[in-house]
């Protein structure tokens, strides 16, 4: 029996990174492949296009707007692309890592109670 990964633990650099429950979404980056109809007379076979500009890893995260993430925030921005992240499954201790990475956008720090702020990095493969 397989359970599904309901509470994983997200790291930047070895730092664990606290995020608001259920708003981690991962694209892998492996690419979109479009599969297009060769035809050889009376017979067709299938080719296959991977679009290789699409090959970019992206791990999106909500926080919330803490002294210690805003601070985490700041120093990841800092190290440009010099990040690896990793999402690590609680239950088999797992990884699926991304390195390297980069904060590809500037976070909107909205301040309040009941505020979050989403921070996404982008770069290689998820793997």
């Amino acid at each position: 029996m397989a359970n599904a990964i309901t509470i994983p633990s997200v790291q930047v650099n070895g730092q664990y990174l606290g995020i608001v429950p259920n708003s981690l979404k991962v694209i892998r980056g492996k690419g979109t492949t479009e599969v297009k109809a060769q035809s050889f007379g009376s017979s067709v076979q299938p080719v296959f296009e991977t679009n290789q500009e699409e090959a970019i890893g992206h791990i999106t995260v909500q926080v919330y707007p803490t002294d210690t993430t805003i601070n985490q925030i700041r120093q990841f921005q800092d190290l440009g692309s010099t990040l690896r992240v990793d999402i690590i499954d609680p239950e088999s201790g797992t990884p699926r890592s991304m390195r390297p990475a980069v904060v590809c956008n500037d976070p909107n720090l909205e301040l309040g109670a009941d505020q979050t702020i989403t921070v996404e990095f982008k770069g290689s493969a998820v793997v």
